[in-house]
């Protein structure tokens, strides 16, 4: 096994493994951030194979969705405790 397979394979376990933390874990703003590392190892991945410029649209959109709505929890989150 040459050192570019195994690093594929460590970014590919650790895709899964903060999906499955994202699905698991009860809080929202520590989803959104499990989810966004996925995102992070899911470009690593696509730039291993040229593919950087895909990789980084749907890291710009994934990210976004995620600033969005930490933004949106932490606004209800206000407002539930007042």
């Amino acid at each position: 096994m040459d050192i570019g397979l195994i690093i594929v394979l460590l970014l590919g376990i650790g895709i899964i493994c903060t999906l499955l933390m994202s699905i698991f874990t009860k809080k929202l703003h520590r989803m959104l951030i499990y989810f966004a590392l996925a995102n992070l190892m899911l470009f690593g991945l696509l730039y291993m194979y040229g593919m950087a410029i895909i990789g980084s649209l749907i890291l710009l959109a994934n990210i976004g969705v995620v600033v969005i709505l930490i933004f949106v929890a932490m606004i209800v989150g206000e407002v539930v405790e007042e």
